[in-house]
């Protein structure tokens, strides 16, 4: 069947004899000339057609409607919960037929008018796409809503979830979806070639009703992907994700969940289909080693050689077996290690929209003045009492060690700090631009990349553990009703960090209080993309800073903030009870200085990476490539010019060029593969669900 001079209507009627494993409910159809001359007549036939049925429904079939070249949905009245009676009908009727001629639009007397009973007892009912719509690519995109019983929710665009299943997907019949499938394939079948649009509904019997079908005519124009491509790189991603789901010797966790926001949190920082450039570099100065060769030097359990992020079709994740091991201490036994880690996987798996904030809902890195409490729920779930106790008497120990040492541990970082910031000024100072050459740059950008992963990285990652133990235990003490609510805020609010200092620089440089060449020297190397080579740098943009109306310049109030010293006694009690160290000035002071000394190491930290940054867009210019190139270069690649060794500019243009075109394809290529924020099984790389759910089975 075509759809030239097809009606919805007609269409529908077309499949209702043709379709077993869906149903088309009975339908009604005239035009509006007829409407206009025999109302009353269409009115009784209506009546006496569907005498009996409780509601009908009265939808428009426009002409225009549902072309293969634009299907005008949503453009026109379709009334629901029609009374059988006679006014009831011709209300609904002129509401269809006036909304043909809105819009100045002439109806030319043929535009139908479609009635039929209305669906009953929905489960589900939504669109599914038998494509997806920006790429063309083999998923069913199932919009759907099951929460309101209704059938117009998604359509008009009030509710919905969606659900990508790929066409490889091998759906048995216990499967949620398995009937919808079945009845959108046999549709498929039906029209050869097209790419549909299908309106239906599940009832709470299983039945699949079709409300409509028609071409999706946002895809007309975009060429369908090599289907066999997605088909085995989903194969290979499986394959991948089965072999790193085995057992890892030395950690603990029968298996491995995968999600794109838990620790380092890649989709944030370098984004969830990030430039090959980005994920090399980060990965190099963070989740190579580092990243877990901080936490060891703080007490926590050693994970080496673990790496903590993998790539499936250029999407970054993080290994949160990896993860969560490296957040356990040291000192526990490997059978409790192998228990906790499994409660942690188990309830990630369980609460997916929790990946983004798994330090506060999933696991216990620290103590803190509630942890005793909390842990009592590992009772629940198969642990003992002594296990429960050895595993607070643990977190007990290292956090108490790292209270007593924290003057210590941030005095050593800061000076590693300032080391790399020292180290970075020698190195920019020794780079001759007037002597310049591509292995000169990349060699000075190899040296500051790796400075920032010794002298940057490492104390930047211990002092964001310090300062997330420090907001555990401002958190805890709220809840214990230390402190209040406003107390909370309005201490956060009074910790002087560089994001408040910027904000407060750049009011006195708009202010004319703060020349501009001051300003850029503090802030100029901060880029919107903090891995990114494309993202212009402050001091590269002036003209964002000058301009009044684009960023207007907020001063910032500061009222006097002061504690009580019958808040600070309080605060010493409490630390007195838990036999942790100092007192009450000592742990308000622990966590201010920890969160302002996190957002100073990671101030500095940028400044390294987006020095290197551009110090590897000056090498490529002088090969010939700009950034919107370089950003699809691998790091490895780029550093191996670093060395006067491989010295001959055309070998490296053709070596570098290769690798960014290489990578530019493959972004291409993987573009058609949709993939979930968390992975937990094999089916997720077929069946991408609505990550917000939340099971209730662990409620902490």
């Amino acid at each position: 069947m075509t759809y030239n001079d097809r009606t919805k209507a007609d269409v529908l009627e077309w499949l209702r004899s043709r379709v077993r494993c869906s149903r088309v409910e009975s339908s009604f159809v005239f035009t509006s000339r007829e409407w206009l001359r025999e109302r009353e007549g269409i009115c009784r036939r209506i009546r006496e057609k569907y005498l009996g049925t409780s509601k009908i429904v009265v939808r428009s079939s426009a002409l225009c409607e549902d072309g293969s070249g634009a299907s005008q949905a949503g453009r026109f009245r379709s009334v629901l919960d029609v009374n059988v009676c006679d006014r009831a009908i011709s209300s609904a009727v002129d509401a269809v037929v006036e909304s043909y001629t809105k819009d100045n639009r002439t109806s030319s007397g043929d535009d139908q008018i479609l009635v039929q009973s209305q669906t009953e007892n929905i489960r589900i009912s939504g669109v599914v796409f038998t494509r997806q719509i920006e790429t063309n690519a083999p998923y069913y995109v199932v919009n759907y809503d099951e929460s309101s019983g209704k059938t117009d929710t998604v359509t008009g665009g009030f509710a919905g979830s969606t659900v990508y299943i790929s066409h490889y997907l091998d759906i048995t019949p216990d499967h949620r979806w398995y009937g919808l499938i079945q009845a959108v394939k046999e549709i498929e079948s039906l029209f050869p070639g097209m790419v549909l649009d299908i309106e239906f509904a599940v009832t709470r019997r299983g039945d699949v009703v079709i409300f409509q079908v028609r071409p999706l005519a946002a895809n007309k124009c975009i060429t369908l992907p090599d289907d066999d491509f997605v088909r085995r790189l989903i194969g290979d991603m499986v394959g991948k994700f089965r072999g790193m789901s085995g057992r890892v010797p030395h950690l603990g966790g029968k298996t491995t969940v995968l999600g794109d926001m838990p620790d380092w949190n890649p989709a944030e920082i370098i984004g969830s289909r990030p430039n090959t450039l980005d994920y090399s570099i980060y990965g190099f100065i963070v989740t190579d080693e580092v990243w877990h060769q901080a936490r060891t030097s703080l007490g926590y359990y050693d994970v080496y050689p673990a790496e903590l992020m993998v790539s499936f079709a250029r999407k970054p994740f993080i290994d949160t077996r990896a993860s969560f091991n490296s957040l356990t201490p040291a000192d526990i036994s490997s059978e409790l290690r192998e228990k906790i880690v499994n409660f942690y996987l188990n309830k990630l798996r369980d609460n997916p929209a929790c990946q983004d904030k798994v330090e506060f809902e999933i696991l216990w890195t620290c103590y803190d003045f509630n942890t005793r409490d909390e842990l009592e729920v590992l009772l629940e779930h198969g642990f003992t009492e002594a296990e429960v106790s050895e595993l607070g008497r643990a977190l007990y120990n290292l956090t108490n060690e790292i209270l007593k040492n924290s003057d210590i541990i941030s005095m050593q970082d800061l000076e590693q700090v300032r080391y790399l910031a020292g180290r970075r000024d020698l190195l920019l100072g020794s780079y001759d631009r007037h002597d310049a050459t591509p292995w000169k740059a990349l060699s000075a950008a190899y040296n500051i990349l790796q400075n920032c992963k010794r002298f940057g990285t490492f104390p930047f990652s211990r002092q964001a553990r310090l300062a997330f133990i420090a907001k555990s235990f401002l958190i805890s003490m709220r809840k214990q009703g230390v402190i209040s609510e406003q107390f909370y805020h309005e201490f956060l609010n009074s910790i002087r960090t560089v994001a408040s200092q910027l904000n407060d620089d750049y009011y006195q440089m708009q202010n004319g209080k703060m020349d501009k060449e001051t300003f850029f020297q503090r802030y100029g190397h901060l880029r919107a993309g903090t891995y990114d080579i494309t993202a212009p740098r402050y001091d590269r943009s002036p003209e964002l800073f000058c301009r009044h109306d684009s960023l207007p310049a907020v001063k910032r109030t500061q009222p006097g903030f002061s504690i009580a010293h019958s808040c600070i006694n309080d605060i010493g009690k409490l630390l007195r009870s838990h036999h942790l160290p100092g007192d009450g000035h000592y742990l308000i002071n622990f966590i201010r200085s920890s969160i302002e000394n996190r957002e100073y190491a990671k101030f500095e930290f940028t400044r390294s990476l987006s020095d290197a940054l551009e110090l590897i867009t000056m090498a490529g210019q002088m090969l010939g490539f700009g950034r919107e190139e370089l950003c699809h270069a691998d790091l490895p690649t780029l550093m191996k010019f670093r060395n006067p060794e491989h010295g001959d500019p055309e070998y490296a243009k053709m070596i570098i060029g290769q690798s960014i075109e290489r990578h530019r394809t493959e972004r291409e290529w993987y573009g058609a593969v949709i993939l979930p924020p968390v992975i937990s099984s094999e089916d997720d790389f077929y069946c991408v669900p609505p990550l917000w759910r939340k099971a209730e089975f662990y409620n902490t």
